[in-house]
């Protein structure tokens, strides 16, 4: 397999009940309290990407990523 396709940047939608903040509250505390909030993609950068062994019936896999701060 080729993780070339994977490594760079990737955009993620945050999940509703997510622990990212806006304002200095969770986005959880807002949908909790019945409040809508506008979740937007978020870019993550996979930098390094590697499956250092298989250990049947588990596969390991190391990956180094990080978010773009807006």
């Amino acid at each position: 397999m080729s993780y070339k396709k994977i490594i760079g940047d990737i955009e993620q939608m945050p999940p509703m009940f997510s622990a990212i903040k806006k304002g200095g509250v969770a986005y959880m505390s807002w949908r909790r309290r019945g409040e809508e909030v506008e979740l937007k993609p978020r870019t993550y950068i996979f930098n390094h990407l590697r499956s250092p062994r298989l250990i049947y019936p588990l596969y390991i896999l190391k990956v180094v990523c990080s978010t773009v701060h807006t």
